[in-house]
């Protein structure tokens, strides 16, 4: 259950803190500790900054790890904060549920209320929990490698007619020693085959970071 993933009050302001970071463009602060107008230092959970070309916006909220109801004075508590911070906005969350008096004051102080909670089975709707993901792939191939004038030396000078230099790169099997590199002067040097995987590897994370994520079958910018 996603709710019982989340231990403590600590967890809980972690998990509103991301949900604001979802949106790339504010700024988003964990635990801050701002003077008012009053003159009082006030500690807030989640500080989201927003910035326009003439405007900054602020948005306060407070996450209640609590099993009870929050009530009207918590709201009022809140309240009073953004009148004396300036904020622009503030909301609350909670994973109990906000008491009728609590309600009725968020909505006439321009408060938004949230409740974290699973969801209940008739709210999945038919035909039950179905959840939509997308999985990104990246597969590289190796096609075809050329060594122009490349040339065999063996310490006795014999070269083999039916030699074959195929290479087969599983890495589920141990490396085949004839892949292993030497210089002129026969120094042992690096696996070809563990050079060529690492640049897979390599062409792989470099098209995952250009390819964003799809949204709607469509790739995000």
């Amino acid at each position: 259950m996603f709710i019982e993933s989340i231990a403590n009050w600590k967890d809980f302001e972690k998990f509103v803190k991301r949900l604001y970071e979802e949106d790339s463009t504010v700024l988003v602060e964990h635990n801050q500790k701002l003077k008012g107008k009053s003159e009082s230092i006030r500690q807030i959970d989640v500080l989201i900054t927003s910035k326009t070309k003439l405007h900054t916006y602020i948005t306060i909220a407070e996450s209640k790890w609590w099993n009870k109801r929050v009530t009207r004075a918590i709201v009022d508590e809140m309240y009073a904060t953004i009148d004396d911070l300036n904020a622009s906005k503030g909301a609350i969350f909670t994973k109990v549920g906000y008491q009728k008096g609590a309600k009725q004051y968020a909505e006439h102080k321009n408060i938004d209320i949230f409740v974290v909670r699973e969801l209940k089975p008739e709210e999945w709707g038919s035909p039950g929990k179905i959840i939509q993901f997308y999985i990104h792939i990246f597969s590289c191939n190796i096609g075809k490698i050329n060594f122009p004038d490349s040339k065999l030396r063996t310490p006795s000078g014999y070269v083999p007619k039916d030699l074959s230099l195929d290479i087969k790169i599983n890495k589920d099997e141990t490396l085949d020693d004839a892949y292993t590199l030497y210089s002129k002067k026969y120094k042992l040097g690096p696996n070809l085959v563990t050079l060529l995987s690492e640049q897979i590897i390599r062409v792989q994370n470099a098209i995952g970071k250009v390819i964003g994520i799809f949204e709607g079958g469509k790739n995000a910018e």
